[in-house]
């Protein structure tokens, strides 16, 4: 099936919108608010895109793709100048296996800001794009912005996530930036180094020009 919306409000949804198979669905300036599950669930080997689109105040998750069960790889994932707030769990939960990295995902220029427990979820092996999002306020005790867990298990020898350009809620050293990415329960059990410098200085959505740099920690 294909599906694709512009200027399209969807509330008190179980799923605002959900992708099986090879679905393909393209979501522009559209609302997707207070959904139950998810506000988008991703779950085949398809294509989908949210741009410029708010998925806020879900009880779960805001975004949703894969699982255990999925073995294809999605065609393409695009999530670009979205607004993924308030959610009651993940801003963008993730669960695929692609131990080569080929899965084409792209996760840019979007707030994620405030959900309850992490900004960005990883689990198993998934490489998304990473760059020049706002991070702020994900998780209940203490910032918690991206979450690695399942080990990444692959022929590649600690393999890079790219995650670089990115405001993480902060502009200090390294050592703060680094709080804030964290692996399964924070004991050395993910094999995967994320690369998170240089990062922004200021969130591009408060600040005209940011500027991306590594300063000296």
């Amino acid at each position: 099936g294909s599906l694709d919306c512009e200027y399209v409000e969807i509330w008190d949804a179980n799923w605002g919108v959900r992708l099986l198979q090879n679905s393909r669905a393209v979501l522009r300036d559209c609302k997707i608010l207070c959904s139950g599950e998810a506000g988008i669930r991703f779950e085949g080997n398809g294509s989908f895109w949210a741009v410029d689109t708010r998925i806020s105040d879900g009880i779960g998750d805001g975004i949703s793709i894969g699982g255990p069960s999925i073995v294809s790889l999605p065609d393409s994932i695009r999530i670009e100048g979205c607004a993924i707030v308030f959610n009651g769990s993940v801003g963008i939960r993730m669960d695929l296996q692609d131990t080569s990295q080929i899965a084409p995902i792209t996760v840019s220029m979007n707030q994620i800001e405030f959900n309850d427990s992490h900004g960005i979820s990883l689990a198993r092996s998934v490489f998304p794009s990473i760059h020049n999002n706002a991070f702020k306020g994900n998780g209940d005790q203490t910032v918690s912005n991206l979450f690695l867990q399942g080990g990444y298990p692959g022929a590649i020898a600690y393999p890079t996530l790219n995650a670089t350009c990115n405001f993480w809620g902060t502009a200090a050293n390294q050592a703060t930036i680094d709080l804030t990415i964290r692996d399964s329960l924070d004991v050395g059990s993910v094999g995967t180094r994320v690369d998170s410098c240089p990062w922004l200085n200021a969130s591009p959505f408060t600040t005209d020009t940011p500027t991306c740099t590594c300063p000296v920690p």
